[in-house]
């Protein structure tokens, strides 16, 4: 059985230059799912260290209501 291969072209940031790759469509789902798990890692990261300064702003004020509730959405990340 032949493998259709699709060509999927990358732009880099060196003057925008254009690559192209042919991939087989189970190189192209490996590399979805690889996008997709970069980005979901970097959004978990993002909304830590979001919530992590935030419950340090909320130590330095004082704020008991605000340190308890951010503190909970914070166990989520644990």
């Amino acid at each position: 059985m032949r493998r259709l291969r699709k060509t999927v072209k990358l732009l880099t940031n060196e003057n925008h230059k254009f690559f192209s790759y042919k991939l087989t469509q189970e190189e192209e789902y490996s590399l979805q799912l690889q996008a997709t798990l970069f980005l979901d890692e970097q959004c978990y990261l993002f909304n830590k260290d979001r919530l992590s300064k935030q419950i340090n702003e909320a130590l330095l004020q004082n704020d008991e209501m605000a340190f308890r509730e951010l503190s909970e959405l914070y166990s989520n990340y644990l």
